[in-house]
């Protein structure tokens, strides 16, 4: 090491050590002459300060390096105002009188020490109960961190340059040197006001000595005193424990009476054999001695120091250190995590998490990386400071809603071999869920522009030459935003040839609607003298573009600009965000955004909630008869038809090859029902208006209802997609209804009054079902019904079904068996199971005297009982093989008279009111 430097160190130390000599001269003044102890005590620690700043540690270009923080927050927390005031004048005085490059640094650290340390003096030094030395420390790392910041006000590079030269030495000595030497002032205080006093009371030594025993019994630190026991060749065989205090028996976990008199074999078993070798050599030697040791009981670490206190004893004390080897090894573990992060190459792209976790990384990144394009995400660690990026997170989300959500700054990295500059932009991305946030980190290459910044700051030749030849925009600008110079490459970005901008200024080119933001920026440049920000600008072709700009300044009327075309990076960011919750085909949202929204709108102030499932029928037929660009049309179609159905604020999406689901907010069934009802009408009105003969646009809809706080949204789900397949069943487009239709032209094979029958029962069901208020779920099902009501009758002989006579005893047995044939062929068939329990009891009684189980009231299901009135009714109305047909009125006559007996009396009122009767006959 140099000499001078070894000589400024070893003159800033002996200054500091000079202060307990000032310290111990102000403790010493008569009682007549301490109004003028602090005068006198500022004046010594003046002439200190001057010593110190006399004998600097010398850095790169002139600055000056010394321990006047030091001095100045110790005076301040210990000596009081008056001297502070003293030294403080002293050494703005001296400072203004050497000059220098960090003279106003020098003035910064001087006035914020001194302030600093008055403060904590008056606020916070007082309040501290215990661990003076902590409170002290925090203190020091205050002033230090004011004094770094300091460094800030040199001249760049130069200031950049001093801090990391001074910054591990005044984040981590300075502070130390500070306790130090304040331990040194207050334990020499301490210990003359301790000693004074036993000199002044000798007669009470004796008394001073109990409370020395008390002190040391109740003394934070654990105490011990033993001793030691040798074998003939001078060797520790064991310890007894002598004297503890209360500490130590905390510590061990065992009482006074069960330590006094045992060896440290009983008492400390697990230190033992480092215990007795460490206490034998500080009795044969009178060396003092220090050695960890982690007490089981407790699980606490403490440091022994271990002294000498006879030819056959030593003491111990036991202070706990806990707290500093945990932070120690959490240290340690975060150096480990920093370490594999840094070892990787940097990422031009990266996506993570509110807690900084990555979870994707681009291409660029793998490259850089050197992984494969499969490489899973945990793997894919980097060499971007990880703290540094999460800060950047942490920033964007403090500020407040209505501030800009990204943040723009240059990182430097050390990739390729050398040192690159990187332009990033962390902004947030849409997350699939509420509880979780995404953010992007985005850099780009500025290695090249940055460089030739250095480079213009080193050569007023090469600041000139890169004016004219740089692929960046450089231009210059006055305080009154005028271009006086540009280079060539701003006519690509902005338009305007470079002697057409020479006669314009900034505000030329900003949209009006930017004027203020861009005034504020303005001013943001003025007065910190650099900008880094991202700006519209409006081009030649009046279309308004986006460049950043990076903007230093050169002299008070003069302003040096970088700018780039960042357009295209913010659409690529914007058709990013929307592709990431769109459907790409039909425009409307997608499947991720629908199940984000589903759980959004699962709150009880959208109830009701209406849910739709839809699906388009028979989209495989286009697509395997026309083509997939037809099938395509029809799904275009379909979604817009839907959509123009839907309100405003209502979620419509896209979640399948051919199925929509449709949020409604505050949706009842009737309002549901109405715009179900409206997106069936339009697509008729659509396939009139087109008329093209391929195909129609059909679609099959189905929706469920959740209404109050306490049900399931996913079985609201499953019961939409439930409803939408039913309807799916009765939509002859559709490949489901294909089942029926053969089911159908089955029946009408084996008797060709079925499927007439079963249409008419159809008409008559839908009749009923609006008069009795079903739901939309429940006339399908009723519609269902009474198409297949009769599927049973597969399995009778054709030969009795056409009988035009009277029945045999074992043919009528024969015919009463469809229901049970009925039945087994819907349960086994999984789109007719709704409807198996009432195709089984269609010919229930309600007197119980039906079959095939004989139940009676309402135990026969609701739609059997509705089915069985209108069955009877069409059946008396027409024509059968073995009778002619009545007329309605005498039809109706007849059913009334059998209500309470064959059927349900309450139905046959409501189904045989007057204005349903006037509709009955028209079928």
């Amino acid at each position: 090491m140099d000499r001078t430097v070894l000589t400024a160190l070893a003159g800033n130390v002996a200054v500091l050590l000079a202060v307990c000599a000032v310290w111990d001269t102000a403790s010493f003044w008569t009682r007549k002459h301490r109004r003028l102890q602090p005068i006198l005590s500022g004046l010594m620690l003046a002439g200190l300060c001057l010593v110190s700043m006399s004998e600097p540690l010398i850095l790169s270009s002139g600055i000056l390096l010394d321990t006047r923080s030091i001095l100045i927050s110790v005076t301040a927390i210990l000596f009081g105002p008056v001297p502070t005031a003293i030294v403080a004048v002293t050494a703005v005085t001296f400072e203004l009188g050497n000059g220098g490059v960090d003279t106003l640094s020098g003035l910064v650290v001087i006035l914020t020490s001194a302030l600093i340390g008055l403060a904590w003096r008056r606020w916070v030094y007082p309040k501290a109960a215990k661990h003076y030395w902590v409170n002290i420390l925090m203190m020091s790392v205050t002033v230090q961190v004011a004094a770094l910041a300091g460094t800030m006000l040199i001249s760049y590079p130069q200031g950049i340059a001093v801090f990391r030269m001074i910054v591990l030495p005044m984040l981590l000595a300075f502070p130390v040197a500070t306790v130090i030497l304040s331990q040194l002032l207050i334990h020499g205080q301490e210990y003359r006001s301790q000693y004074g006093r036993l000199e002044r009371f000798v007669p009470q030594r004796k008394q001073g000595h109990e409370c020395s025993q008390q002190l040391i019994q109740h003394m934070p630190d654990a105490f011990a005193l033993q001793g030691i026991s040798f074998d003939k060749h001078g060797r520790p065989l064991d310890c007894r424990f002598l004297s503890v205090n209360i500490a130590f028996e905390k510590m061990v976990g065992l009482n006074h009476a069960d330590i006094l008199g045992k060896t440290a074999r009983e008492v400390l078993p697990d230190v033992v054999p480092t215990w007795l070798i460490t206490c034998g050599n500080v009795v044969l030697t009178g060396e003092p001695a220090q050695l960890e040791y982690c007490a089981i009981a407790t699980r606490q670490n403490y440091v022994i120091s271990v002294y000498r206190t006879s030819p056959s004893q030593c003491a111990a004390t036991f202070s706990n250190i806990t707290n500093r080897v945990r932070a120690a090894e959490e240290t340690s573990k975060s150096l480990l995590r920093l370490k594999s992060l840094i070892n990787y190459s940097p990422s031009p792209i990266v996506i993570m998490d509110d807690k900084g976790r990555i979870m994707e990384l681009s291409a660029a990144a793998r490259r850089i990386l050197g992984l494969p394009p499969d490489d899973r995400v945990q793997q894919q660690a980097t060499r971007l400071a990880p703290p540094e990026i999460f800060k950047k997170v942490l920033y964007v989300l403090s500020q407040p809603k209505n501030a800009a959500p990204s943040l723009e700054s240059i990182d430097v990295f050390e990739y390729d071999g050398g040192k690159r500059y990187f332009e990033s932009r962390l902004f947030p991305i849409h997350a699939p869920s509420q509880d979780e946030k995404l953010f992007g980190y985005l850099a780009i290459d500025v290695t090249e522009r940055i460089e030739i910044e250095h480079a213009l700051k080193a050569s007023e030749e090469k600041y000139s030459n890169y004016i004219k030849n740089a692929p960046y925009a450089v231009f210059i600008i006055d305080e009154q935003g005028r271009f006086l110079e540009a280079n060539h490459a701003i006519t690509a970005i902005t338009g305007y040839a470079v002697d057409a901008l020479l006669h314009m200024s900034f505000k030329d080119i900003t949209p009006l609607a930017a004027f203020s933001d861009n005034a504020h920026r303005w001013k943001e440049l003025q007065k910190a003298g650099h900008l880094n920000i991202e700006l519209n600008y409006v081009h030649k072709s009046g279309l308004t573009r986006w460049w950043i700009i990076d903007a230093v300044k050169l002299s008070a009327k003069r302003f040096l600009c970088f700018a780039s075309d960042t357009t295209n990076k913010k659409q690529a960011e914007t058709e990013l965000l929307h592709l990431s919750y769109h459907d790409y085909l039909t425009g409307l949202f997608n499947r991720r955004f629908f199940e984000m929204e589903l759980k959004r709108f699962d709150i009880e102030r959208c109830l009701p909630l209406s849910v739709f499932f839809a699906d388009i029928n028979g989209l495989k037929l286009v697509n395997d008869t026309f083509g997939h660009a037809e099938g395509d049309r029809l799904i275009i179609d379909c979604a817009m038809i839907i959509n123009d159905c839907c309100r405003v604020g209502d979620t419509v999406a896209r979640v399948g090859g051919d199925e929509f689901g449709i949020i409604m907010p505050k949706t009842d069934s009737e309002t549901a029902l109405g715009i179900l009802t409206k997106i069936q009408d339009a697509l008729s009105a659509l396939d009139l208006k087109v008329n093209n003969g391929k195909y129609a646009h059909s679609v099959s809809l189905g929706f469920g209802i959740k209404r109050s706080a306490d049900e399931d949204v996913l079985q609201i789900l499953h019961m939409a997609e439930g409803s939408m397949y039913q309807r799916k069943l009765l939509e002859h487009n559709s490949s489901h209804s294909a089942i029926i239709a053969s089911i159908k032209a089955t029946m009408i094979e084996k008797d060709h009054d079925t499927g007439k029958h079963a249409e008419r029962l159809v008409e008559l069901s839908k009749v009923v079902a609006k008069a009795l208020k079903l739901s939309q779920a429940d006339q399908d099902r009723l519609e269902l019904l009474a198409t297949l009501h009769d599927i049973g009758k597969v399995g009778i002989s054709d030969y009795i079904l056409t009988k035009p006579g009277k029945l045999s005893i074992e043919e009528w047995a024969e015919v009463k068996r469809h229901p049970e044939i009925g039945y087994r062929i819907a349960i086994s068939t999984p789109e007719l199971i709704p409807v198996a329990e009432s195709i089984l009891c269609h010919h229930e009684r309600w007197d119980g005297g039906g079959y095939p189980q004989g139940l009676m009231g309402e135990r026969i299901p609701l739609f059997s009982r509705i089915l069985a009135i209108v069955d009877a009714y069409d059946a008396m109305t027409h024509d059968r093989p073995y009778r002619k047909a009545i007329s309605s009125v005498e039809a109706i006559a007849e059913i009334n008279l059998n209500a309470g007996k064959q059927f349900d009396p309450q139905l046959v009122r409501v189904v045989f009111d007057q204005k349903i009767v006037a509709v009955l006959k028209t079928i």
